[in-house]
């Protein structure tokens, strides 16, 4: 019997993403406190990681290691699965469905760069390398690394390293972009988005424009933790979006707070292989911009090492700056969803110095603060993590 395209994928080991639905949830736990919109792309910011543990020994390497949660694979298998998930990944483009990643290791010119380097992160992520003159045009070299994420998010994240990021002590930037731009399956009648109220609290409430459907849907309750969750296929037929809606106004902290890496992926997998009952949907369009500055972040899941020069080891990426550390993670994500669909990106850049019986419709009415991610139900790997808590005035 011929073997069908689907069972010919190459998928990654369920370990890899088993450590990155964790890291996901983790890096995600780190914004919770207050009351803002979080919008995050685990996955961009490991794919930089990586490429950073790639080139790191000895403290430097494990930390990051146990910060994704692979630590209990081998160094050269994680890179060799992350490279299968890549390829996967990069796979998917449909008719209306756009899904690209891309990485570049931007260097100093002169910077002796380990030849194994620069061989193995072409190979697992598909990773140039290109010289600029940090030292003598700095701001030039900011403005290319700049164009070079624009370009590759569609002109979604701008100015993704700041003025005064790059200068003459600058050895290597590390950056990975991803955008995606994908169609609902189902699409929302313009002409039923209404304005409604949105809870941001018990006692505070804002109107926002509400998309509405009625349709059968990938839908589950869980009584224990007291949230609704949805799922919204977009039209490749692999990628979605899941949605994580309280039961309570006020349930969003509560829900954040008890759920578990295990949980997560869980019940991901639970909503993608579930009935489909007849679901009353009600979404806000909303849109996003958020620049996350991850250096003062990335010690609180144990990434310390790489940050301090006194600590860090690229011996394996450098030769000749046994001080090179890295001084700045940027991390940049961009939102918009309305009928149509979704599109979203984000960009991050380490600098590195030196369906059964009919049933009653069921309701899902996004009026109040929600958990959402976009995931790729072939892998697991979670691309996208946010929540929505404040309209934009």
């Amino acid at each position: 019997m011929a073997q069908s395209k689907q069972d010919a994928i190459d998928l990654p080991s369920p370990r890899l993403n088993d450590g990155l639905t964790a890291f996901s949830l983790n890096l995600y736990k780190l914004f919770i406190e207050g009351e803002n919109n979080i919008f995050l792309s685990p996955y961009s910011v490991c794919a930089a990681m990586l490429l950073a543990h790639l080139g790191a020994k000895g403290d430097s390497e494990a930390q990051i290691r146990k910060a994704l949660g692979l630590d209990q694979m081998e160094v050269e298998v994680i890179h060799k699965e992350f490279q299968k998930m890549r390829k996967v990944l990069n796979a998917k483009t449909a008719e209306s469905t756009i899904l690209a990643i891309a990485n570049r290791i931007f260097a100093k010119q002169g910077l002796s760069v380990r030849k194994e380097y620069t061989e193995k992160s072409l190979l697992y992520h598909g990773s140039e390398i290109e010289c600029l003159d940090f030292a003598g045009e700095s701001e030039k070299s900011r403005l290319r690394i700049n164009a070079w994420v624009e370009e590759q998010t569609r002109d979604k994240i701008k100015d993704l390293l700041p003025s005064g990021s790059i200068n003459s002590l600058t050895l290597v930037a590390l950056v990975n972009a991803v955008y995606f731009k994908g169609d609902w399956d189902t699409k929302f009648d313009p002409k039923r988005t209404e304005k409604n109220d949105f809870f941001i609290s018990t006692s505070e409430t804002v109107k926002v424009d509400m998309m509405q459907d009625t349709r059968k849907c990938r839908f589950l309750k869980n009584d224990e933790l007291k949230y609704s969750a949805l799922m919204l296929p977009y039209n490749d037929g692999n990628l979605s979006m899941v949605i994580v809606l309280p039961y309570e106004k006020d349930g969003l902290k509560s829900v954040e707070r008890a759920i578990t890496a295990d949980a997560l992926g869980s019940f991901c997998e639970d909503l993608t292989h579930c009935g489909r009952p007849e679901v009353i949907i009600a979404l806000p369009k909303f849109k996003m911009e958020i620049t996350y500055v991850l250096t003062k972040t990335l010690p609180k899941i144990g990434i310390s090492d790489i940050l301090q020069s006194t600590k860090a080891d690229f011996g394996a990426m450098l030769d000749g700056h046994p001080d090179a550390f890295i001084s700045d993670v940027i991390h940049k994500t961009f939102i918009d969803v309305n009928e149509e669909g979704t599109e979203a990106a984000a960009a991050t850049g380490m600098m590195m110095r030196c369906m059964a019986m009919p049933l009653p419709p069921e309701e899902f009415i996004a009026d109040h603060p929600f958990l959402f991610l976009i995931r790729d139900n072939n892998t697991g790997a979670i691309l996208f993590i946010g929540r929505y808590a404040r309209p934009a005035q």
